[in-house]
């Protein structure tokens, strides 16, 4: 039994049901994720943004994307009477482009933060003589280095990039607080403030103890108790968060009876207690200590955590603005949808990715997979979003997402997420695509044009790159022979796998998604053969 579920009543904290999964026998599934509060998610419509911490198990989902507009283009068959395009197939010739490269569109506001530049935080990611081909059985001889051992208690450098935290009272405030209802009322009809303290820093976020009256917004008291949670849970050793973790006289559980009871003193003692701890914690170097020496996992970061610091970076850019999400033309290849945290995190797997690794989302939309990869795995993680409703969001919330892992005290990776035509940008075409380790593209609905110059795209990246989408590259029934060498398919080892109800936010079913590699090796071997064949 959980602290919450314990607690009965209607302002308890639910506990989190299961969730059942549906085997068919016909394809091998790997084990399913482990619940978490992204599976709980649900579509809105077609689109089914990211909840924020509306209640006091607040869902999170993850990943987003669209298409960019392209332009019809001519096709043509790759085969023996087209030599130059089956010599750029075998050898993966590159094209000439003439793009202007997208705009980036992290890194580019003010705040009370300091920023050490965002190379120097990843300068292990981005060194090629560090990078490690990522195989399922892959070992990463650079171990990551979690800590963000630059910024860790607050150290600040002058004339750095900074980046500002919205603190969760800012939503109280807005529109004079009438969206919100105080929890607690003190001598005024003003809400309570009290003030959270996090592993990394000394500077506390602000909170306004209210409920909103809609919800689907920001719940700051729930947000809150979750966060106190997943602290105690994952940077204290288990000698100490034992203890404060105790299912009748822990933290979380005195928080949750103080708010069912309406009981303001309790409260503020018991976050007083969790503030004191993680301030003496942080000077004594228990938690650093137990951040480097593995207690918290380094790669993969705990799902459960990565999920808790993105929602909080989620509720506090997009969801306020979800409704521009909507804004897109019916049956085009922008149609808006989310790839859940669960199903990122298995892709992750599945493909071997590592913190020494590259990692490309094409369609990225807010920006949902490229900061789970760069704070799950710790890679250097590059997007590219075409609308401009959903890639102005991920400005937003890259800028919130590089604050708050300063405040937990964590570094993760290189993130770069842009606004442009991934068919046709030449800064991604010829910097990052041809770098890219693990590449993802939910082309679940795009069109056959749009998938047809996608597979073009292909003959840019190395051997060994994983591509990762929800509909296959390689057309049924394809059979590698003599009439079809030459085509783009031929470089492709392609795997059929499925993913489990509530992966994706258009539907709750389960569906396929396919792991492509390249593999040129494919190719020369079947020649030789022709050959041998031939001469014999």
């Amino acid at each position: 039994m959980s602290f919450f579920s314990s607690l009965g009543g209607q302002k308890g904290i639910p506990a989190k049901a299961p969730q059942i999964r549906k085997v068919q026998r016909t394809i091998t599934k790997p084990a399913p994720p482990p619940a978490t509060p992204a599976a709980k998610a649900r579509s809105i419509g077609r689109l089914p943004p990211r909840p924020s911490t509306s209640s006091l198990t607040p869902p999170h989902t993850n990943s987003s994307r669209s298409s960019p507009a392209t332009s019809s283009t001519t096709k043509r068959k790759v085969d023996s009477q087209d030599p130059d395009r089956a010599r750029a197939i075998r050898g993966g010739t590159k094209r000439k482009l003439t793009t202007p490269p997208a705009t980036p569109l992290f890194g580019s506001s003010s705040d009370s933060e300091s920023d050490e530049e965002e190379e120097a935080l990843a300068r292990d990611s981005l060194s090629p003589n560090k990078k490690v081909k990522t195989t399922n059985d892959v070992v990463d001889k650079n171990p990551r280095r979690l800590r963000d051992v630059a910024h860790w208690n607050g150290k600040e450098e002058t004339n750095k990039k900074q980046y500002k935290l919205v603190h969760s009272a800012d939503f109280t405030s807005e529109n004079g607080g009438k969206d919100y209802t105080p929890m607690f009322v003190g001598s005024t009809e003003d809400p309570v403030s009290v003030e959270l303290y996090y592993p990394g820093s000394p500077r506390p976020e602000r909170f306004n103890l209210a409920e909103p009256r809609d919800k689907q917004n920001h719940n700051p008291i729930a947000d809150l108790i979750e966060t106190t949670t997943s602290i105690l849970t994952h940077f204290f050793p288990k000698s100490i968060s034992d203890s404060y973790l105790n299912e009748s006289t822990g933290l979380p559980y005195l928080l949750n009876r103080a708010y069912k009871t309406y009981d303001l003193p309790l409260f503020q003692s018991t976050l007083s207690t969790f503030n004191e701890l993680i301030t003496t914690s942080r000077v004594n170097h228990t938690l650093a200590n137990h951040i480097d020496s593995g207690g918290l996992p380094h790669t993969p970061l705990p799902l459960d955590l990565s999920d808790r610091i993105l929602a909080q970076c989620y509720s506090r850019t997009v969801s306020p603005h979800v409704e521009r999400l909507r804004e897109y033309e019916s049956f085009s290849d922008s149609v808006y949808g989310e790839i859940l945290s669960p199903f990122a995190s298995e892709i992750f797997k599945a493909t071997g990715l590592t913190h020494s690794s590259v990692f490309l989302d094409l369609g990225s939309g807010v920006g949902n997979v490229v900061l789970q990869a760069a704070l799950e795995i710790g890679c250097e993680a590059h997007g590219m979003e075409f609308e401009a409703n959903p890639a102005g969001l991920a400005t937003k919330q890259a800028e919130e997402f590089r604050a708050r892992c300063r405040r937990y005290g964590l570094a993760p990776g290189r993130v770069n997420l842009m606004r442009g035509n991934f068919l046709k940008d030449t800064h991604l075409l010829h910097d990052i695509l041809p770098r890219a380790d693990v590449i993802l593209v939910n082309n679940y609905a795009f069109s056959s044009d749009t998938n047809d110059q996608l597979r073009r795209l292909w003959l840019d990246v190395k051997d060994g790159a994983k591509i990762v989408s929800l509909k296959s590259f390689v057309p049924a029934k394809w059979k590698l022979e003599e009439r079809t060498s030459g085509d783009i398919t031929a470089l492709f080892k392609v795997e059929k796998r499925e993913f489990w109800s509530g992966s994706v936010s258009w539907t709750n079913r389960e569906g396929e998604w396919f792991l492509h590699e390249m593999d040129r090796s494919r190719l020369a071997a079947y020649d030789l053969s022709r050959r041998s064949r031939a001469r014999g």
